[in-house]
């Protein structure tokens, strides 16, 4: 009889599991999607994020960056890199809107606002495809450097602005009217950053979906401060039904190992070749996963 119960309960645990997977793998997939899935190769891929993606260069093409890797992988139509080296999530109460900025380093206009805003205004203006697939990998930086940005791990600013953000975008106002109306200052915390940045992502590109990407591990700050930040992320990703890849634990960067000797990362934060590789293989899975592209 125990043999039995422990079997009945091994098989509903399975099913359990099974159905949990098919949940999280199916969070893009409607109906018509899962009969006719999308081909990668047809694909229009938009990046953004800090140095990690912008090793790889704007067109995917330099061997450090793990977006190069992901071009090679899955050969989509096109791809094109907005990251900035120094870029951060969280703005500042100095941020505005700036469509040349950088820098290349941390500073109130280096902020992933402005690579959104750079790619709609390159989409409307005809200077890039028009994406299937926005991924946003960034956060850091505002781990990294708490003094530069030391609102970031507070509680969610956003919803007043948000408001008008979407008020805005409604209309689809033409790209010179939208910056004519972002209202200053802009949220200034992590989570507020986030939710108003990608709900302007969702009025004006509303037929791509979204990915964003946890900061990877990095010997510059603790652990503890990465995951508090791939948390904040997370949660503003929650509100918004946005998937998560949390590239803390996923990735194959760990700071225990890159205290002891650098092997996937020439400096204990940004990947050498072989760790953009590696880390290139985990997200073309996970992609793979969550959009039901093949």
């Amino acid at each position: 009889m125990r043999r039995v119960a422990l079997l009945l309960f091994c098989c509903i645990l399975s099913l359990l599991q099974l159905f949990s997977h098919e949940v999280e793998k199916n969070v893009f997939l409607d109906d018509a999607s899962s009969v006719n899935p999308m081909l990668w190769s047809q694909a229009h891929v938009a990046i953004l994020g800090d140095s990690n993606t912008w090793l790889g260069a704007d067109d995917c093409s330099r061997l450090r960056g793990w977006n190069t890797w992901l071009a090679r992988l899955l050969k989509p139509a096109s791809i094109r890199s907005f990251a900035r080296s120094g870029a951060t999530w969280t703005n500042t109460a100095r941020t505005m809107p700036n469509l040349v900025q950088d820098t290349g380093r941390v500073a109130d206009d280096n902020v992933v606002l402005n690579q959104i805003l750079r790619l709609i205004h390159s989409v409307s203006t005809g200077q890039c495809s028009r994406p299937q697939l926005i991924i946003v990998a960034a956060g850091t930086n505002d781990a990294w450097f708490p003094a530069l940005r030391p609102h970031a791990l507070e509680a969610d600013d956003s919803n007043s602005r948000l408001a008008l953000a979407l008020a805005s975008g409604s209309a689809l106002l033409p790209f010179d009217s939208l910056m004519a109306r972002i209202v200053l200052p802009l949220p200034q915390t992590l989570a507020g950053s986030v939710r108003y940045g990608c709900s302007l992502l969702r009025v004006y590109l509303p037929e791509a979906k979204i990915v964003l990407l946890t900061p990877l591990q990095t010997t510059a700050v603790s652990f503890a401060r990465i995951r508090q930040t791939g948390d904040s992320i997370s949660a503003a990703a929650h509100r918004l039904s946005l998937p998560v890849v949390r590239q803390d634990s996923l990735c194959c960067v760990k700071r225990s190992e890159e205290l002891k000797q650098h092997r996937y990362t020439y400096d204990g934060t940004h990947t050498n070749e072989l760790g953009a590789r590696m880390n290139a293989h985990i997200l073309v899975r996970e992609l793979t996963r969550l959009t039901g592209w093949r």
